[in-house]
């Protein structure tokens, strides 16, 4: 994933996750400087990455676009339900 000088695309996906783990990434390429295996192995193959070879469709970049934001939404969601719940489950008291 080549990108003007600094931080190449897989050191970017590193220091955006530390930020924030939950972010959803698309990686947009028709090259890459790393073996797949190597990048897969290096951001621990998470479920918030997806890989979109060139070329692609500006249809298939909007889909993409809708269903991680949707995703990532729904995440958040269940982690806020969970994160009130839990306490209560804890303590053994009733919702």
């Amino acid at each position: 994933m080549r990108m003007p000088p600094g931080w190449d695309g897989l050191e970017t996906i590193e220091h955006l996750w530390a930020s924030d783990p939950h972010l959803q990434v698309v990686v947009c390429t028709a090259y890459s400087d790393y073996p797949w295996t190597e990048f897969i192995e290096r951001v621990h193959a998470r479920d918030n990455l997806l890989i979109l070879k060139k070329p692609f469709e500006p249809a298939e970049v909007m889909q993409l676009a809708r269903a991680l934001a949707a995703k990532w939404s729904v995440e958040r969601l269940l982690d806020d339900i969970i994160a009130r719940w839990a306490p209560q489950s804890a303590a053994g008291a009733s919702p």
